[in-house]
């Protein structure tokens, strides 16, 4: 259709005169006749009756008004409404509700003002199938709704007051006001030069920049899509619990030297991916959840501040609606969570966490909760603490800093410690592999103390260097089955318990135990065997596991108990005496100082830990000594140096 502009006349002030009507009837105008390019309209009822004025002119004449006044002087409402997709009205200036009651309703068609005012009796109202172009969009009260979908393009939004409900697709939204009732997207530019309330959801495509001394307060979502926003003032998300901050389709939240209190996190959506940094000064609490990379890759970076998860579920990566990629990088400050952190969702693509300096603390720890996805942590500085328990199915490395892993570590994972300064804690550790290297250290310990824990990996490996074993898998006062699946490992268990033991001081590289080390009397070690030779090729139950035949058990206990029982009893004493006649060199035939035979040295530590150990048992051991009061003058190495001397006449013969 093509546009012609109307002669403009002389233009005149034209009043509505009748009731409900069309725009192109003459009889509704005072003075007679439809409205002309360039004159005012003045929109305006005196009494208590609505009325509704339908713009219908579809004539191919463009006309372009002064001004449209639409407003009410008595109790009534005045509308003025554009249901046809033809029409096209065009004004320098809008102004609803200066007054009393007045609507503009825009179902169809389209709408272009240079500037418009929606005052307090006023109302805008825009179905997704319109457009509607303002210059200057001056909102001191009333209502405004732009249907999502929409058309609604201004270059400046001043938002002083009222409520808004809707998208804007172009421009610069400018917040002045208290508080703002309804959804909000801004795809263009925002500004909030004071505190503001949103009571509803806020999508915005724009960049942002959230000054210093100002607050954000809402109670359900902020999402935002694609742009930067830069975080200096205060935010207040999710008041009733629920609302949280969204960041997706490559958008980027940096939130700097300030405080954010917000229902929940979510970086990364289906939009797209999302970045969210935090940095020194800044607090972030999290209410219910937080979710880095779920149905989007997400990014969290931590180079400073607080960051603390009151509740609810932490997981990074995810697989619903779409598999996503979730990275983690911490160099600074400290996060907590007091609920379960998940390195890698269900079927998630993969998840990655670095840490080197701040520090980390949860409550559960999950990574690749159920190897379904690739996940792995990186540790090379800092503190990470898991008060309650760890699953492992993907990798944990630890090169630097210290970590404890809580009370019980389960799962199919493997963990590798190494470096100068590795230090990894826990009460129970049951994995794939276990690796130690450097001057990395393990220690298997619960803070309560007793009773004994019992780890099983499938693999254990510390580092050797020549005759030297680098690294420190402290047992304290637990035990250990190495479940192995090939050849027995038991000569390299031997060789870091010899490096352990350190002559007898058990602080040594290699397997020690600050127990033993500690232990007055000095009677306790750590002894192993093949679970074959202690239960056959049946196997049995060790500690609280069950141990096949191809397993090698590990476990704190007295000197010269050879069959890891917990006691010196007389059958330890027969697997030493054989073992000094067969040339035993392990400790289930009585080596017990690793020096690769049994002799009186050996005697003496069994006969030293018979003598001092305590309880029922070593009682009713010596009850079937006819001289009990021997025990104490060492009746091993009297049996130790009547079969020396044979075997020197022996020899000589």
């Amino acid at each position: 259709m093509s546009l012609f502009w109307a002669s403009p006349g002389y233009a005149v002030i034209k009043v509505w005169a009748g009731g409900s009507g069309n725009w192109t009837t003459s009889a509704n105008w005072s003075p007679s006749g439809t409205p002309q390019d360039g004159d005012d309209i003045a929109l305006i009822q005196a009494d208590a009756n609505n009325r509704t004025v339908t713009y219908n002119d579809t004539s191919p004449f463009l006309r372009v008004y002064n001004s449209i006044q639409i407003d009410s002087q008595g109790s009534g409402r005045m509308t003025l409404q554009q249901v046809d997709a033809l029409t096209s009205l065009e004004a320098l200036g809008l102004s609803i509700g200066n007054f009393g009651p007045g609507a503009y309703n825009l179902t169809l068609g389209s709408g272009s003002f240079g500037v418009a005012t929606l005052n307090n009796g006023g109302s805008m109202n825009m179905n997704a199938e319109a457009f509607l172009n303002i210059g200057t969009l001056v909102q001191n009260a009333g209502s405004n709704i732009a249907a999502p979908g929409g058309h609604f393009n201004v270059n400046t939004y001043r938002f002083n007051g009222g409520t808004f409900n809707g998208a804007v697709a172009t421009g610069t939204f400018i917040a002045n006001g208290a508080k703002l009732d309804g959804f909000l997207s801004v795809n263009n530019a925002m500004a909030l030069p004071v505190n503001f309330t949103f009571g509803s959801a806020v999508n915005t495509h724009a960049p942002f920049t959230h000054l210093a001394g100002r607050t954000i307060n809402m109670n359900s979502d902020f999402v935002q899509v694609g742009a930067t926003f830069n975080q200096s003032g205060a935010m207040i998300v999710g008041g009733n619990g629920f609302g949280a901050v969204v960041v997706t389709g490559g958008a980027t939240w940096n939130q700097i030297a300030s405080v954010s209190t917000i229902g929940g996190l979510q970086v990364g959506g289906g939009e797209g991916s999302g970045t969210y940094t935090i940095g020194n000064g800044a607090t972030l609490t999290i209410g219910h959840g937080m979710n880095v990379g779920l149905a989007g890759d997400g990014t969290f970076l931590q180079t400073g501040g607080r960051a603390t998860v009151a509740g609810g579920l932490l997981s990074r990566g995810g697989a619903v609606p779409i598999p996503s990629r979730s990275y983690w990088n911490m160099s600074g400050g400290t996060f907590t969570s007091t609920s379960d952190v998940f390195f890698g969702y269900p079927n998630a693509i993969s998840s990655t966490f670095i840490q080197s300096n701040g520090d980390f603390q949860s409550l559960r720890l999950f990574v690749n909760v159920d190897s379904t996805t690739y996940a792995t942590a990186n540790i090379s500085g800092g503190s990470f603490k898991v008060t309650s328990s760890t699953v492992n199915n993907g990798s944990f490395t630890l090169s630097a800093g210290t970590v404890d892993l809580g009370a019980t570590v389960n799962g199919a994972g493997t963990i590798v410690v190494g470096g100068g300064s590795a230090e990894l804690t826990a009460a129970r550790i049951r994995q794939t592999a276990l690796s130690i290297s450097g001057n990395g250290r393990v220690r298997i310990e619960s803070p309560a103390g007793p009773p004994a824990t019992t780890s099983r990996v499938k693999s254990l490996t510390i580092q050797e260097t020549g005759a030297t074993v680098n690294g420190k898998l402290d047992l304290t006062f637990n035990q250990l089955i190495v479940d192995y699946d090939n050849n027995s490992p038991i000569a390299a268990i031997k060789r870091y318990l010899k490096s352990g033991r350190a002559g007898g001081s058990w602080n040594g590289t290699g397997i020690n135990s600050k127990t033993a080390a500690d232990a007055m009397p000095h009677n306790k070690a750590l002894g192993y065997a093949e679970s074959s030779q202690l239960f056959g090729a049946s196997g049995g139950v060790f500690g609280d596991l069950f141990a096949d035949n191809s397993s090698v058990l590990i476990k704190y206990t007295y000197n010269g108990d050879t069959d890891l029982n917990g006691i010196v009893d007389f059958d330890d004493y027969s697997r030493i005496d054989n073992g000094f006649n067969n040339g035993g060199t392990t400790w289930f035939a009585g080596d017990f100082d690793y020096n690769g035979i049994v002799d009186f040295d050996d005697y003496s530590l069994i006969d030293q830990a018979f003598n001092t150990q305590s309880g029922a048992l070593r009682g009713a051991l010596a009850n079937a000594v006819p001289e009990p009061i021997l025990a104490p003058i060492g009746c091993g190495v009297l049996i130790f140096l009547k079969r020396r001397r044979r075997g020197i006449s022996d020899a000589a013969v």
